[in-house]
């Protein structure tokens, strides 16, 4: 959950318990956001966050404990993250993360695209929608 935010939010991913690594599902999560991290560098060191991407549809929440510092510190986001980022050139990457175990269906009013206006995300994945 932590890795999906700090995805979207363009930071180090990291500061989470080496005990996730013990895991399969989430070690293979963190893998994935650290790939996708790679792959948008661009946006993330030269590049400007903008405003998160509307989006429509019944979106939980989730709470998981982030133990900060060894001691519990619960913390409740939506299951589904998202964000927008402009890259120095100018293309513009949406991004959005389920961070839950649960398949995500939404839509996106303002979608370019007539196939991107519903989106089904299946449980700890991201999807990438390129614009520009």
């Amino acid at each position: 959950m932590r890795a999906g935010q700090q995805l979207v939010f363009g930071e180090q991913l990291g500061w989470l318990s080496p005990n996730i690594l013990q895991e399969k599902e989430p070690a293979d999560f963190l893998r994935k956001m650290a790939r996708t991290r790679h792959q948008l560098i661009d946006y993330f060191v030269d590049g400007q966050m903008l405003a998160p991407p509307i989006v429509q549809g019944d979106i939980p929440n989730i709470t998981s404990d982030w133990e900060w510092w060894e001691k519990p510190s619960e913390v409740t986001i939506a299951a589904l993250q998202r964000s927008t980022w402009q890259s120095k050139d100018g293309r513009i990457m949406k991004i959005f993360v389920n961070v839950s175990d649960k398949t995500i269906h939404f839509n996106i009013p303002n979608a370019e695209n007539p196939d991107q206006r519903r989106i089904s995300l299946a449980a700890y994945s991201v999807k990438l929608i390129r614009s520009n």
